[in-house]
């Protein structure tokens, strides 16, 4: 069972503090035709400041999809071919050569001179597993391929720093735009999850650093409470959204940013090692 194992006021993953921990029996599925989940637009989802620069986030979740060479949308936010709504998206290619996608968008379309993102091939193995993912973003957009920075995005993949190629020649930079997220699809039609997600996670304003991403992960055995503080891990007071996908599609991180169903189900699809 997903949490196990552990209490608190403990020595957790080498570092000391209060470590509260969360459980999952069942997680969410999507059936790779048109289940989702929309969150309604919120500002608290959009990474820019009040000035409308952009600024660090991070998001996290754990996934299982059903099959090799599927094209499995994880989440985006606006809707493609809607002019001023798309801001960011999240999804696996089916091409074994692009794997993982993370990107921002301007707004407009999904052309190379609207965008800037990375893409992972090593993302694309192990697809039918359980898997850890974790995204970061710092804010500025700049590419440095021997920190494995690629147009801003850092991509972790069961704890582990991914190398990866940056695209695009976008200038302008996000926007804080009036499109819902969706999670379970991206903007694209072709893209839709077949799988399984659980312990969905997004951070606004800060970008997770090295053992904060230690402390979430866990080497894949034992899920926190992204929402606690314990030293070492600074990001409690970050988190906009918090979605264990147990038994109900609310955010968890008192936020308010709850979701609406629409096709997805919950199922008892964990496992006491999620490696």
């Amino acid at each position: 069972m997903l949490g196990s194992g552990i209490g608190t006021d403990t020595i957790f993953n080498g570092i000391t503090g209060t470590a509260k921990t969360t459980t999952n029996t069942n997680t969410c599925h999507f059936d790779g035709l048109n289940d989702k989940i929309t969150v309604a637009d919120s500002d608290s989802l959009s990474f820019v400041d009040s000035g409308g620069n952009m600024i660090p986030y991070s998001m996290a979740f754990w996934c299982k999809r059903d099959t090799t060479g599927s094209r499995d949308g994880i989440l985006a936010k606006g809707v493609k071919g809607i002019s001023g709504t798309l801001e960011y998206r999240l999804f696996y290619h089916d091409q074994s050569t692009l794997g993982f996608f993370t990107g921002r968008y301007d707004g407009n379309s999904t052309a190379s001179s609207n965008y800037r993102d990375a893409y992972y091939s090593s993302m694309h193995s192990n697809s039918t597993n359980w898997h850890h993912v974790i995204v970061t973003f710092n804010g500025t957009g700049n590419t440095d391929s021997g920190s494995k920075l690629y147009n801003g995005f850092q991509v972790y993949k069961n704890g582990v720093l991914q190398s990866g190629v940056a695209r695009g020649s976008d200038a302008d930079g996000m926007s804080n735009l009036s499109g819902n997220l969706t999670i379970g699809q991206t903007d694209e039609g072709t893209f839709k999850l077949g799988g399984h997600l659980a312990q969905l996670t997004i951070w606004r304003d800060y970008k997770l650093t090295d053992s904060d991403i230690s402390y979430i992960y866990n080497d894949g055995t034992v899920m926190v409470d992204p929402t606690s503080g314990a030293q070492n891990y600074g990001g409690a007071s970050k988190v906009v959204l918090w979605m264990p996908l147990q038994d109900n599609y609310n955010d968890a991180s008192g936020t308010g940013n709850n979701g609406t169903n629409d096709g997805s189900t919950f199922e008892p699809q964990v496992n006491s090692n999620w490696v």
